[in-house]
Protein backbone atom coordinates (compact mmCIF):
# COMPACT_ATOMS: atom_id res chain seq x y z
CA UNK A 1 0.00 0.00 0.00
CA UNK A 2 1.45 3.10 -1.22
CA UNK A 3 -1.55 5.72 -0.46
CA UNK A 4 -4.29 5.73 1.33
CA UNK A 5 -7.58 7.43 0.18
CA UNK A 6 -10.46 8.01 2.04
CA UNK A 7 -8.92 9.35 5.56
CA UNK A 8 -10.46 12.72 4.83
CA UNK A 9 -13.59 11.46 5.69
CA UNK A 10 -12.69 9.43 8.74
CA UNK A 11 -13.92 11.55 12.01
CA UNK A 12 -10.90 9.32 14.61
CA UNK A 13 -7.63 8.09 14.17
CA UNK A 14 -7.83 6.73 17.59
CA UNK A 15 -7.76 3.20 16.87
CA UNK A 16 -4.10 1.97 17.93
CA UNK A 17 -1.63 0.94 15.44
CA UNK A 18 -3.70 0.97 12.55
CA UNK A 19 -0.91 1.34 10.24
CA UNK A 20 1.63 -0.12 12.08
CA UNK A 21 4.52 -1.75 10.10
CA UNK A 22 3.06 -0.43 6.78
CA UNK A 23 6.53 0.20 5.26
CA UNK A 24 5.36 0.74 1.57
CA UNK A 25 2.96 3.49 2.63
CA UNK A 26 4.10 7.03 1.47
CA UNK A 27 1.45 9.26 1.48
CA UNK A 28 -2.06 10.04 3.80
CA UNK A 29 -4.97 12.43 4.05
CA UNK A 30 -6.20 12.95 6.83
CA UNK A 31 -9.57 14.60 7.74
CA UNK A 32 -8.59 18.54 9.31
CA UNK A 33 -11.16 17.87 11.36
CA UNK A 34 -9.69 15.28 13.66
CA UNK A 35 -8.27 15.90 17.12
CA UNK A 36 -6.27 13.14 17.80
CA UNK A 37 -3.64 10.92 16.39
CA UNK A 38 -4.12 7.82 18.45
CA UNK A 39 -1.23 5.49 19.82
CA UNK A 40 0.95 4.41 16.92
CA UNK A 41 -1.23 4.86 14.47
CA UNK A 42 1.69 5.50 11.58
CA UNK A 43 4.38 3.54 13.70
CA UNK A 44 7.08 1.94 11.36
CA UNK A 45 5.93 3.63 8.18
CA UNK A 46 8.96 3.95 6.92
CA UNK A 47 8.43 5.21 3.56
CA UNK A 48 5.66 7.52 4.53
CA UNK A 49 7.43 11.16 2.95
CA UNK A 50 3.44 13.25 2.70
CA UNK A 51 0.77 14.10 5.15
CA UNK A 52 -2.02 16.18 3.58
CA UNK A 53 -3.05 17.72 7.48
CA UNK A 54 -3.64 20.71 8.37
CA UNK A 55 -5.89 20.65 11.51
CA UNK A 56 -8.65 22.98 11.80
CA UNK A 57 -7.92 22.57 15.47
CA UNK A 58 -6.02 21.46 18.57
CA UNK A 59 -4.51 17.76 18.05
CA UNK A 60 -3.61 15.20 20.32
CA UNK A 61 -0.38 13.27 19.46
CA UNK A 62 -0.27 9.72 20.76
CA UNK A 63 2.70 7.38 22.04
CA UNK A 64 4.61 5.83 19.02
CA UNK A 65 2.56 8.09 16.35
CA UNK A 66 5.37 8.47 14.09
CA UNK A 67 7.90 6.13 15.56
CA UNK A 68 10.45 5.00 12.76
CA UNK A 69 9.07 7.00 9.71
CA UNK A 70 12.87 7.61 8.84
CA UNK A 71 11.50 9.61 5.64
CA UNK A 72 9.15 11.95 7.18
CA UNK A 73 10.24 15.33 7.02
CA UNK A 74 9.55 18.46 9.10
CA UNK A 75 7.96 20.06 6.48
CA UNK A 76 5.26 17.60 6.33
CA UNK A 77 4.67 18.34 10.60
CA UNK A 78 4.58 21.86 10.75
CA UNK A 79 0.52 22.33 10.89
CA UNK A 80 0.36 19.59 12.88
CA UNK A 81 3.22 20.34 15.21
CA UNK A 82 1.43 23.93 15.34
CA UNK A 83 -1.92 22.92 16.33
CA UNK A 84 -0.60 19.71 18.73
CA UNK A 85 -1.63 20.23 22.42
CA UNK A 86 -0.08 16.82 23.89
CA UNK A 87 2.91 15.03 22.44
CA UNK A 88 2.77 11.25 23.58
CA UNK A 89 6.09 9.27 24.44
CA UNK A 90 8.39 8.55 21.47
CA UNK A 91 6.18 10.19 19.15
CA UNK A 92 8.79 11.11 16.76
CA UNK A 93 11.43 8.31 17.59
CA UNK A 94 14.02 8.12 14.81
CA UNK A 95 12.29 10.37 12.55
CA UNK A 96 15.65 11.32 11.21
CA UNK A 97 14.77 13.80 8.64
CA UNK A 98 13.07 15.91 11.58
CA UNK A 99 15.66 18.87 11.66
CA UNK A 100 14.15 22.22 13.24
CA UNK A 101 10.69 22.00 14.93
CA UNK A 102 8.32 25.04 16.00
CA UNK A 103 5.55 23.94 18.66
CA UNK A 104 2.35 25.89 18.54
CA UNK A 105 1.41 28.00 21.87
CA UNK A 106 -1.27 25.03 23.17
CA UNK A 107 1.62 22.29 23.77
CA UNK A 108 0.86 21.26 27.76
CA UNK A 109 2.80 17.93 27.78
CA UNK A 110 5.77 15.93 25.93
CA UNK A 111 6.11 13.01 26.79
CA UNK A 112 9.12 10.48 27.41
CA UNK A 113 11.50 10.19 24.34
CA UNK A 114 9.26 12.01 21.83
CA UNK A 115 12.42 13.27 19.82
CA UNK A 116 14.86 9.85 20.41
CA UNK A 117 16.53 8.94 17.40
CA UNK A 118 15.72 12.50 15.46
CA UNK A 119 19.32 12.55 14.51
CA UNK A 120 18.98 15.83 12.56
CA UNK A 121 16.98 17.74 14.91
CA UNK A 122 18.95 20.71 16.19
CA UNK A 123 16.59 23.04 16.92
CA UNK A 124 12.82 22.93 18.90
CA UNK A 125 11.51 26.07 19.01
CA UNK A 126 8.70 26.69 22.04
CA UNK A 127 5.53 29.06 21.12
CA UNK A 128 4.57 29.27 24.14
CA UNK A 129 4.78 31.66 27.32
CA UNK A 130 6.87 29.32 29.32
CA UNK A 131 7.95 25.30 28.17
CA UNK A 132 5.27 22.81 28.92
CA UNK A 133 4.29 21.84 32.59
CA UNK A 134 5.40 18.36 31.22
CA UNK A 135 9.01 17.34 29.26
CA UNK A 136 9.46 13.62 29.80
CA UNK A 137 10.86 12.40 32.90
CA UNK A 138 13.93 13.15 34.99
CA UNK A 139 15.54 9.86 33.52
CA UNK A 140 15.18 10.13 30.37
CA UNK A 141 13.74 13.76 28.93
CA UNK A 142 12.26 14.63 25.94
CA UNK A 143 15.36 13.28 23.40
CA UNK A 144 15.91 10.31 25.28
CA UNK A 145 19.30 8.52 25.70
CA UNK A 146 20.79 5.07 23.51
CA UNK A 147 23.33 2.42 24.95
CA UNK A 148 24.52 3.60 28.63
CA UNK A 149 22.51 6.70 28.80
CA UNK A 150 25.42 9.06 28.74
CA UNK A 151 25.02 10.56 25.00
CA UNK A 152 21.84 12.25 24.07
CA UNK A 153 19.75 10.83 21.48
CA UNK A 154 19.00 13.70 19.69
CA UNK A 155 21.90 16.45 18.63
CA UNK A 156 19.89 19.46 20.01
CA UNK A 157 21.99 22.81 19.83
CA UNK A 158 19.13 25.04 20.53
CA UNK A 159 16.34 25.31 22.38
CA UNK A 160 14.34 28.60 21.76
CA UNK A 161 11.15 29.96 24.42
CA UNK A 162 9.93 32.39 21.80
CA UNK A 163 7.77 34.39 24.41
CA UNK A 164 10.17 34.43 27.36
CA UNK A 165 12.06 37.17 28.43
CA UNK A 166 15.92 36.47 28.26
CA UNK A 167 16.21 37.75 32.06
CA UNK A 168 13.95 34.96 32.79
CA UNK A 169 15.70 31.61 31.80
CA UNK A 170 17.57 29.89 33.79
CA UNK A 171 20.29 27.56 32.79
CA UNK A 172 21.06 24.93 35.00
CA UNK A 173 24.65 23.51 34.77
Amino acid sequence: MKKVIGLEKINSLSNNSIFLYQAKLEEVTINPAITGLGSGVFNQCESLTKINFSPTGNVSIGSETFYGCKLLPTSELEDLLAKATTIGSEAFRDCELLDDIVLGPNVTSIGEGAFTGCSSLETITFSTPAPPATLGTATQGIFGFYGNATEPAAPITNIILSHTPASEIKVNK
